[in-house]
């Protein structure tokens, strides 16, 4: 549960990065581009506090933790797409699709991309 703590916290770092870069882009460009741009933004920052902080008694996997980020990158951009073409509201779409797809985010990085030490590592 701790960890799980961890993670929401580093995760709301990480939204709230991506939210940042996600607005300042959108004044520039399209939806869609601006959101990939955030993520990617997101995604890096997040593998290091997570390795530093959530699962700093682990071995970090960069690409099982990126490849993880990218599916949940996927359900959260089709969770987005569907909200954002209902309700034309960004903010609400972006919130929904966030919320949902931690939940996955967590166990993948859990079980794949941070993995325990062995004993006197």
């Amino acid at each position: 549960m701790k960890k799980f703590y961890f993670f929401c916290l580093v995760g709301g770092v990480g939204f709230i990065f991506d939210y940042l870069v996600f607005s300042v882009t959108n004044i520039f460009l399209n939806t869609y581009t601006s959101k990939i741009i955030g993520f990617i933004c997101a995604a890096q920052l997040t593998y290091f506090m997570n390795k530093f902080i959530t699962f700093s008694q682990c071995n970090a996997i960069y690409t099982a933790y990126i490849f993880g980020q990218v599916k949940g990158f996927l359900i959260n951009m089709f969770i987005f797409t569907v909200i954002y073409s209902f309700t034309r509201n960004q903010n609400i779409g972006f919130l929904v699709a966030a919320g949902i797809t931690v939940i996955f985010n967590f166990f993948y990085a859990n079980f794949f991309a941070f993995k325990t030490k062995p004993e006197g590592y």
